[in-house]
């Protein structure tokens, strides 16, 4: 190959490269012009998704599926528990069982938000930068990936609690179930349910479809039972 032929295959490549860079600019702006375009859009949408969550877990509760299988979860999980602790074999589907499946659920999400995730929040630290008991916050800020989101699962666990407690609360103080096909019980376990055993591993798994679902349900399921509650008063 002569050296004409060398030199020309070299400005060729430069020439295109340049190019390439001016095109890789041109979509960086118009992502970034797109994106800041696009930010109500999105806050519009997600606001929409979790309103219409709240008819949805609704409905959901409301279906004899859904009541079966969560009453028939924590039942086997209250059973396992009262097994440990001796305590006695509820009759099923009375008013007494409706309150037991109601305080075990509040003690298990209370658990998982104040004793479980917390030691997922210092892993995901541990899996970064070095923790420092001393200084255990001062980590954060070089959090990624896997433990950033480990340590954003036990921050949305205290976040979404109170909400969660109020509902639990009011039910036990002015509406208490008198079975466990009582809706406003199922409300309660879909909650639990929702943000322990399909949000925490979506988040932490990084299946964000799942995490931002349950997450929008369980909330649904707060705010449609103190809906339910005002209606009942």
């Amino acid at each position: 190959m002569s050296d004409a032929n060398v030199d020309r295959i070299k400005r060729d490549a430069k020439d295109a490269a340049n190019k390439s860079k001016e095109v890789s600019r041109a979509l960086s702006n118009s992502l970034i012009d797109f994106s800041h375009g696009s930010t109500t859009q999105a806050g519009v949408t997600v606001t929409g998704f979790f309103l219409g969550c709240i008819p949805l877990s609704a409905g959901l509760a409301r279906t004899s599926f859904i009541q079966s299988f969560l009453t028939s979860t924590f039942r086997f999980g209250l059973n396992c528990f009262g097994g440990i602790a001796g305590a006695p074999t509820l009759i099923q589907g009375g008013s007494q069982e409706a309150m037991k499946l109601l305080i075990f659920a509040s003690a298990f999400n209370a658990f998982m938000t104040y004793a479980v995730t917390p030691g997922l929040s210092i892993a995901g630290q541990v899996t970064c930068v070095p923790y420092q008991n001393k200084e255990p916050r001062t980590a954060l800020k070089h959090l990624y990936g896997k433990g950033q989101r480990m340590y954003a699962t036990h921050q949305n666990m205290m976040e979404t609690f109170p909400i969660f407690a109020l509902t639990a609360g009011i039910i036990d103080s002015c509406a208490p179930p008198t079975s466990t096909s009582d809706v406003l019980l199922t409300y309660v376990l879909m909650h639990v349910f929702f943000k322990t055993a399909v949000y925490i591993p979506a988040y932490v798994f990084d299946i964000d479809v799942a995490r931002t679902t349950s997450h929008a349900l369980s909330i649904g399921a707060c705010v449609s039972a103190l809906w339910n509650i005002m209606t009942r008063v």
